[in-house]
């Protein structure tokens, strides 16, 4: 059997059979390429997963030790590989692209799946003979056999919480938080930390941590529609804690020309991995902020996406009952997470080999494979299963993806929130204390100082929350619906501006009330606008 390993963009390291990129760091010490070849040598495979499963920090590895391939992810796939199998050949690639003879032959489920939930589930992509190493997963391709062996090495799912009250959790989470920041300031050696702030907590943090430390060496920036609610807090934020902030102005003409150049359908191509919908909202401004030196070339990127999820913003309301069950749980997924187009938009759009129904049911059956085993009876199995699907599934796929924007330009990244630490500590709150992020507003709450208070939440979730447990969600959300279609203009001028990568009489004809941009982003990306 054949073994080919394409490793195509910058920032590999080689040594022996090992190829690493990224950073992972073993007992406090950085592994680079030679470090974690030997400490691999004589290993079987599970016992070299074993020794990544201790690792934390960011990074993908392959491993060639003649008797087959071992690829890893670390545990929120910040490096995407990919793998494809055929006759007695072996491929692997960072770059999905690489493995098939026909780009523009598409898998129909997993482009319907695309369209509605703005990423292709499980192990599947875009291409249906190339697969994808999940979020804290290892695959083994044997050079013998030619099977394909997967094993997960880390999975988010809830353990039992800690003994403890609220106040000493949050002593732990703030000692622990601080180390993961205060290494990360080693890490970059003196680099400038380039900080995307918002009006919200999660970049409020990291600033605030960075302030604590006395690493001075930052600058903030925000991006959208001028005087937008975001950046007008961010700025404030910024100014209390003496860090220096840029802004760069978005309107809606801006954004159908930065759409259209050739360097951002680049970005979209490369970015996307024939798996997700691409996060591009930062790009404009990193583009400005970099090519007018408002920040140094060498800056270090440091995002604080997604922590409001593991603080328990995604908590669905339909899975707190007493029974829930595997169905439920399927039914919840497929409610919030495949909404981008529903199904019988997305039958507008082309033809399909099978009929709405069939599809639907196809999806329904594609989320079951991916969600853990288990009974999923109580809420708390529930909210567990759905939290493990979210992560490995739109978070590690489409949240986290954002590291490609500062890739492209050639900058290094952190991603704080996603550090096999933080994610351990976040598994251990009680649901209880997860419940509306209680327990992390609290936390943030209390360090915030004399800081104007964080953006309030949408009012729209607010009272979705509330009308859910009322049972009157579906009348109100029917109306809400219609609200929003008969406002499409208001919600075509959105404070980022980024409804203008469509024109807006296209936007008119396609908008029926339920679509956000993501839904525009993922016809784009698959030439259908």
């Amino acid at each position: 059997m054949k073994l080919n390993v394409q490793l195509q963009y910058p920032g590999w390291q080689r040594a022996g059979g090992t190829h690493i990129r990224g950073c992972p760091w073993l007992d406090g010490v950085r592994l680079d390429a030679a470090r974690l070849d030997d400490l691999w040598k004589g290993l079987g495979w599970r016992d070299a997963v074993a020794l990544v499963q201790a690792c934390d920090g960011h990074f993908a590895a392959v491993r060639d030790d003649g008797a087959g391939l071992l690829l890893v992810c670390d545990g929120i796939r910040s490096i995407p590989l990919f793998y494809a199998a055929r006759n007695d050949e072996r491929r692997v690639s960072d770059n999905p692209r690489l493995l098939t003879e026909d780009v523009d032959d598409l898998d129909d489920l997993s482009i319907a799946e695309f369209l509605m939930a703005g990423q292709v589930s499980n192990r599947y992509t875009l291409l249906p003979d190339v697969g994808q190493v999940q979020a804290g997963e290892a695959v083994m391709l044997s050079a013998d056999s030619g099977e394909i062996d997967r094993y997960r090495y880390f999975l988010f799912q809830h353990v039992a919480p800690f003994i403890a009250d609220q106040e000493t959790a949050a002593q732990r989470w703030d000692e622990l938080f601080q180390r993961v920041i205060e290494r990360g300031v080693e890490s970059i050696d003196g680099r400038t930390i380039a900080l995307p702030l918002s009006g919200g907590r999660d970049s409020r943090l990291i600033a605030l941590m960075l302030k604590r430390l006395g690493y001075d060496n930052v600058i903030c920036y925000g991006y959208g529609q001028p005087g937008n609610d975001e950046s007008v807090i961010a700025e404030q934020v910024a100014e209390k804690l003496q860090f220096r902030w840029e802004f760069v102005p978005y309107s809606h003409e801006q954004w159908y020309e930065w759409f259209r150049l050739p360097e951002c359908q680049e970005l979209l191509q490369t970015a996307s991995a024939m798996t997700s919908v691409v996060l591009v909202q930062d790009w404009p401004a990193v583009n400005e902020l970099l090519h007018d030196r408002r920040l140094p070339d060498d800056a270090v990127f440091m995002p604080g996406h997604s922590m409001d999820f593991l603080a328990g913003s995604q908590i669905p309301d339909e899975l707190r009952r007493r029974h829930v069950g595997t169905s439920r749980l399927v039914d919840a997924i497929f409610r919030i997470q495949y909404s981008l187009w529903s199904l019988h938009s997305v039958y507008g759009f082309r033809s399909w080999p099978m009929s709405e129904k069939e599809l639907g049911q196809q999806l329904r059956e594609r989320i079951h494979d991916s969600i853990v085993p288990g009974s999923h009876s109580t809420t708390a199995e529930a909210v567990s299963a759905y939290e493990c699907w979210e992560w490995q599934d739109r978070l590690a796929k489409f949240n986290a993806n954002v590291v490609r924007v500062y890739e492209h330009f050639g900058n290094d990244w952190l991603l704080p929130y996603w550090e096999r630490e933080v994610m351990d500590f976040w598994l251990r709150v009680p649901l209880e204390w997860r419940r509306d992020k209680q327990f992390y507003h609290d936390y943030i709450d209390g360090l915030s100082g004399d800081l104007p208070p964080p953006l309030a939440g949408s009012v729209v979730n607010s009272f979705a929350r509330i009308a859910r447990r009322l049972g009157v969600f579906d009348p109100a959300r029917r109306a809400y619906v219609a609200m929003r279609r008969a406002s499409g203009d208001r919600i075509y001028d959105h404070p980022i501006g980024w409804f203008g990568i469509v024109d807006r009489d296209r936007f008119a004809d396609l908008y029926t009330g339920n679509e956000g941009i993501y839904s525009f982003l993922a016809l784009a990306q698959l030439k259908l606008l």
